[in-house]
């Protein structure tokens, strides 16, 4: 056996053999390296600290940094959310070359902001002074303005910046504590301006959160993949046969979220079908249910996998609706996601037995009636034949004219137990205690249903969580944030999050948490 020499004292160690990489191949595990990192943040949150990927790799070592810096495609994600990302933005643009680009701005409020350190008014042109020159690389844009003066200053901005050609996602967020119905109404009653010249060819994903356009000068509206109203109150709201034309020209339509917005109720309403064929993800908050019923009944989705619910008034009538299988809204569903839900215990436990077949199961049970909880523990018992059971065919001659006839022998038959959601294989919760999931999770074992992973708000966990996770039998995990129906993150359900920052100007936490949208009194 040949051991391996000891470095003398004084003697240059050998280069690691990573260094021997010729650097096109270490462009590309740069490359994969970032897409990996790009992935852990559409999800909607952060599951690592530090600094972005192309910061990392590009501090290793001098080699390693020349690599990164002539990798363009490392440069492309642009994030606003502090003075000092200006400059950092204008580097990652230089470095980014004719690649197409992702941004994010991010404003603050006015009692938030902090003069030299986040943005806020002053910053605002000169982000988009930096910006605008590469609009035919824009390939997602998201802007988050927290005040009148910021949005004015979007209103002026987009609409002079001509279009994009390269856009494929557009979120335009206006979160604001408006305090009562007048002063809203009083933000939204100017007209809309136009956007990027209503010139977005490729664009496939929209979301509007408080902000309204002009529906019938948007020829954008359709071949989108998903769509996401939010916060419009009626006046602004599209008609019914606008929002009749967006669905009807967007027939690979698969992600439909409305928050507190949909087409106008006075409007001529169509009941004439609408068949959304790719439809898989469905997200309804703060909508009344009448209206809900109304909404839904000319729509077909076949496809439809994920069924989203946040709604605090009594939603029985919908409920009742959906659970009516001739609307075939529940028949293709897997998963259930329920971040508030009001109705008496029966109609909870109608849902659930209307939909059988679903494999995931979310609820944040700080937002539902204490009883929903206990319906999931309740058991039918049903008689079922037993294995022994057999069937005995005589078949007359084939050239008689004698029917056939089936006699059939039953030795016995047993009783077994029916429990809610036979099929559920994922558990997500909030709000729920150790002793609860721990219950659940023996219950589900005993009647032969277990449950093969729980996913638990990290708020939520105590001493019974911890034993759980650490159990062999119990796949447990915690989730970093409580997110709303849309996906977007409460802010302050998570302000245990770092305040220091790192250098790309994160918290050591990961990205900040964006805000929980606005819905006030009036809203509901």
């Amino acid at each position: 056996m040949q051991l391996i020499s000891p470095i003398r004292k004084g003697s240059v160690p050998p280069s690691p053999a990573v260094h021997g990489l010729p650097a096109e191949l270490l462009s590309q595990i740069f490359k994969y390296g970032h897409k990996d990192d790009a992935q852990v943040k559409d999800n909607g949150m952060t599951l690592k600290s530090g600094p972005d990927f192309e910061v990392l790799v590009s501090h290793v070592c001098q080699r390693w940094r020349e690599v990164a810096i002539q990798c363009p495609v490392l440069w492309t994600r642009l994030l606003f959310r502090l003075v000092s990302h200006l400059d950092r933005g204008q580097l990652y643009l230089e470095r980014s070359k004719t690649q197409v680009v992702d941004i994010l701005v991010d404003t603050a409020t006015e009692d938030r902001h902090i003069h030299g350190i986040t943005l806020y008014t002053n910053e605002f042109n000169p982000i988009f002074d930096l910006l605008v020159p590469h609009i035919h690389r824009w390939r997602s844009f998201v802007l988050k303005v927290r005040s009148i003066e910021c949005k004015d200053g979007a209103r002026a901005r987009l609409s002079t910046c001509g279009p994009a050609p390269s856009l494929e996602t557009l979120e335009l967020y206006h979160y604001q504590d408006w305090g009562n119905g007048q002063n809203l109404y009083m933000s939204t009653s100017r007209r809309p301006v136009l956007i990027f010249d209503a010139v977005l060819p490729k664009i496939r994903n929209i979301s509007l959160i408080g902000v309204n356009l002009v529906w019938d000068e948007c020829p954008f509206f359709s071949n989108l993949k998903s769509l996401e109203f939010a916060l419009h109150i009626e006046s602004v709201r599209p008609t019914y046969p606008q929002w009749e034309h967006m669905l009807r020209a967007s027939p690979e339509l698969e992600k439909l979220a409305l928050h507190y917005s949909g087409p106008q109720v006075n409007s001529a309403w169509s009941q004439e079908l609408i068949v959304l064929e790719r439809l898989q993800d469905l997200a309804l908050t703060y909508l009344d249910s009448d209206y809900l019923c109304r909404l839904l009944r000319p729509l077909r989705m076949p496809n439809l996998r994920i069924l989203r619910l946040d709604n605090e008034e009594d939603q029985s009538s919908f409920i009742e609706y959906i659970c009516d299988p001739s609307s075939n809204i529940l028949t293709p569903l897997q998963s259930l996601c329920i971040s508030a839900l009001e109705c008496p215990p029966s109609m909870w436990r109608k849902l659930l037995l209307a939909i059988p077949q679903i494999t995931s199961l979310e609820v944040n049970f700080g937002r539902v009636p204490e009883q929903f909880l206990n319906e999931l523990f309740r058991v039918d018992y049903e008689l079922a034949p037993s294995s022994e059971e057999t069937n005995t065919l005589s078949t007359a001659s084939s050239s008689s004219n004698t029917p056939v006839t089936t006699a059939t022998t039953t030795n016995a038959s047993i009783i077994r137990p029916r429990v809610l959601l036979p099929n559920l294989r994922v558990l997500k919760t909030t709000g729920l205690a150790g002793y609860d999931i721990s219950r659940f999770n023996d219950f589900r074992e005993s009647v032969g249903r277990p449950v093969n992973k729980f996913l638990v708000w990290r708020k939520d966990n105590d001493a019974v969580t911890e034993h759980l996770r650490e159990s062999q039998n119990v796949d447990l995990q915690y989730i970093r944030f409580e997110m709303d129906v849309f996906g977007h993150v409460d802010e302050d359900t998570d302000e245990e999050s770092g305040d220091e920052e790192g250098d790309d100007g994160r918290s050591e936490e990961g990205e900040e948490a964006d805000p929980s949208l606005e819905v006030h009194e009036f809203c509901r």
